[in-house]
C-alpha cells in the first residue's frame, strides 16, 4: 500500500503502471500464490505499508480476497483507453458486464471465422495474435477482438 510517493511497475513489455498514495500493488501475487510477474521501482521517495503472504493467508476472509481480485480486474479495465475515457457511471456499468474467462497455455481463444463476436482484454498473462502476415504478443491491459466486435466482419486471425 503506497502511503506517499510514486511507484512504477514494468514487465519489460512496454506497458507500465503507476501507483500513488492510496494505491496498492502485489495483489496478483497474493491471490495466485505465485512469484511476482512485474518489477516495482520507486519513482520518488516512497513510503509503503507491507503485508506478508502468511498474514494475508491466515487473516483475510474469502470476501476480502474476492474484493482484491475484483479490484485487480477493474484496474486492468481502466488501463484500456476507451474504457477509462468513459464517464464514471457508464464505465462502472460496463465493467459489471465483463466476465472473467480463463485459458490454459496453448488454448485457442479465437479461430478465423468464429461466429461469436467477443471483445477480450488481457487481465493477466500473455496471448499471441497470429495472422497470415504477422504475429503480435499481447499482454495485461491489451485488447483484442475489437475489430470484429465493433464491425460486421469475421476474424481473420487466431489468438492463442
Amino acid at each position: 500500500f503506497v502511503v506517499s510517493g510514486s511507484v512504477r511497475s514494468t514487465k519489460g513489455t512496454g506497458k507500465d503502471f503507476e501507483f500513488e498514495s492510496g494505491d496498492y500493488f502485489g495483489e496478483h501475487s497474493m491471490l495466485s500464490k505465485q512469484p511476482r510477474i512485474a518489477n516495482y521501482f520507486a519513482q520518488t521517495d516512497v513510503t509503503c505499508v507491507a503485508l506478508y503472504r502468511d498474514t494475508f493467508e491466515n487473516h483475510f476472509t474469502e470476501d476480502a480476497k474476492r474484493l482484491l481480485d475484483h479490484n485487480l480486474s477493474v484496474r486492468v479495465l481502466k488501463s484500456v483507453p476507451f474504457v477509462n475515457d468513459l464517464q464514471d457511471g457508464i464505465r462502472d456499468a460496463l465493467m459489471d458486464k465483463f466476465v472473467l474467462v480463463e485459458f490454459k497455455g496453448g488454448d485457442v481463444i479465437i479461430s478465423p471465422n468464429d461466429a461469436e463476436k467477443i471483445l477480450y482484454i488481457v487481465r493477466e498473462g500473455e496471448v499471441e495474435l497470429r495472422s497470415h502476415t504477422n504475429e503480435v504478443n499481447l499482454v495485461t491491459g491489451d485488447m483484442f477482438g475489437d475489430d470484429v466486435f465493433l464491425k460486421s466482419t469475421k476474424y481473420t486471425y487466431e489468438v492463442v
